[in-house]
């Protein structure tokens, strides 16, 4: 079985691609992939739980905050219905004779450090092949489009430099290149594309290798109206 893994960026058509994921899963199906509706007891096209259990002690991400706030998991306990619930996934997956497993979470972009990746991989144990896709906006488009999510949550931005709502111009955030290297470093296989906010969906698709018609510019959700650049895949370990 192989495994891929969406990361997001945030605000590079994720929520859009993540529903269509949903309302498509029969089709995908038939094509051989499997899309998880629930995982470990959430509901929702976006797997924020693999963030939630990956991160390090010391990291956070909004998802988790909010989880903190509300004192609603306990990490360790929270990992283990994750594994739990993954294998039944992956024994769905096979007796519904799929090759391909998709998971997606825009917080996945989030983890820094090769430990956290390392540690989010081996919930998946199971798979042969784990592939990563990241889509990047241009940094410039990027970082407004993110300062402004952050500030629609009412999240505070921070000084401390290692944390997710830290903004400032030389915020790990955008730093692509060590993103990349990083991605290179801990995942068998990546695509990284550039983000088009006309064909983000298709582009997606194409990178997965997956052949279904989709129509972007009717699934586009939570759109923050910014210039788009023009797309660019590029890959690697292939």
């Amino acid at each position: 079985m192989d495994v891929i893994i969406h990361i997001g960026q945030h605000k590079t058509g994720t929520t859009s691609f993540q529903h269509m994921l949903k309302e498509k899963r029969l089709e995908l199906l038939k094509l051989g992939f499997y899309f998880p509706e629930s995982l470990a007891g959430f509901a929702k096209p976006s797997h924020f739980v693999l963030n939630l259990c990956s991160l390090a002690a010391e990291h956070s991400s909004p998802m988790k905050d909010s989880m903190t706030k509300k004192g609603a998991w306990d990490p360790s306990a929270l990992s283990q219905v994750l594994r739990d619930d993954l294998d039944k996934h992956y024994q769905l997956a096979v007796r519904s004779n799929c090759h391909t497993m998709i998971f997606t979470n825009e917080g996945l972009y989030l983890l820094q450090t090769a430990e956290e990746y390392q540690r989010l991989k081996r919930f998946f144990d199971f798979a042969h092949k784990i592939t990563c896709i990241c889509t990047f906006r241009d940094k410039e488009s990027f970082a407004s489009s993110y300062k402004k999510q952050l500030v629609k949550q009412g999240i505070v931005f921070s000084s401390d430099k290692t944390h997710y709502s830290y903004v400032a111009e030389e915020s790990w955030l955008y730093d692509y290149d060590a993103k990349k290297e990083l991605l290179n470093l801990c995942f068998d296989n990546t695509f990284f594309l550039k983000y088009c906010a006309e064909n983000a969906i298709r582009n997606l698709l194409d990178a997965m290798k997956i052949s279904l018609k989709v129509d972007d510019t009717t699934l586009r959700l939570n759109v923050t109206p910014l210039v788009s650049s023009q797309v660019k895949i590029s890959s690697s370990k292939h």
